[in-house]
């Protein structure tokens, strides 16, 4: 008993001696996750950088401003073309203004997963004119 609660001590403290070893500041990501007026977090960001764009449109979309988001957008792509953080912003807003036009967010889906639906149906014993040899 005392040998299993000696053991069960010392898994418990290797992991909290670890974790405060690694327990490393995450940055802007964090401050932007955990602040309580997060609009005030974005100011110390510098205008027409990705990190700029990016989490202005986060906040935007979180908010529910989803034409700023469109506005944002726009100018982001002139300046930087279609990055990766882009795509992710984009996806985001396809899927958030589903309610609001779903036929633009499933077009903008099909497209970027490449979606088709161009196959046909195979019925049971239905002979196919589709060459065997």
């Amino acid at each position: 008993m005392m040998k299993a609660w000696l053991i069960g001590f010392l898994a418990i403290w290797m992991i909290l001696t670890v974790s405060r070893v690694d327990g490393k500041e995450i940055g802007f990501i964090e401050d932007f996750s955990l602040a309580e007026d997060r609009s005030k977090i974005l100011e110390r960001l510098i205008p027409g950088t990705d990190e700029y764009y990016f989490y202005h449109c986060l906040h935007a979309q979180h908010t529910g401003d989803l034409d700023q988001v469109r506005e944002l957008t726009s100018a982001w792509i002139k300046r930087r073309g279609y990055t990766d953080s882009i795509k992710e912003i984009l996806n985001r807003q396809a899927l958030l203004e589903y309610r609001r036009s779903p036929g633009k967010s499933l077009d903008h889906i099909r497209r970027e997963l490449n979606l088709h639906f161009d196959h046909r149906r195979q019925a049971p014993g239905e002979k196919s004119d589709d060459p065997v040899a």
